[in-house]
């Protein structure tokens, strides 16, 4: 087993614990938000997969923005979202949003994240981390 796959392996775990939860709590949970200006859940769990998603499709990979998940697996259409040119770099995955910003982004109920999680199969951005990510003269461990 190489460092690639054990943190395929740690990423994948910690995908089907947060989705075990998910399965738990309602929406009002879900988008409930200790003070105006806080983070939902909802919001804290798109941060953390946008920033798997652009950070393993441009910069790992060095693919176009069109290339990651939101946008290959119609997320942003079902959704009515596009961050693209939003926040730090543009790069639309909350780091750098105004509250503004933030209050703009669609409601992430659980029927959305049933979507996002079960979209004709497309698995999550963890999937990226598979197939060569690894540069050829990276050591395995």
């Amino acid at each position: 087993m190489n460092a690639n796959d054990v943190l395929i392996d740690l990423l994948e775990d910690n995908r089907r614990r947060l989705l075990r939860l998910l399965n738990t709590l309602s929406d009002e949970c879900l988008m409930w938000k200790p003070e105006a200006d806080a983070n939902s859940i909802t919001v804290t769990i798109w941060h953390m997969a946008r920033i798997f998603d652009v950070f393993l499709t441009q910069q790992a990979k060095g693919c176009i923005s069109e290339e990651e998940c939101w946008f290959r697996h119609s997320w942003a259409e079902q959704t009515g979202y596009d961050p693209r040119g939003i926040g730090q770099n543009g790069w639309g995955m909350l780091t750098g949003y105004t509250q503004e910003e933030v209050d703009a982004m669609p409601q992430l109920t659980r029927g959305i994240l049933s979507i996002i999680r079960g979209n004709g199969g497309h698995r999550p951005p963890t999937s990226l981390l598979s197939g060569g990510l690894r540069p050829p003269s990276a050591p395995t461990y």
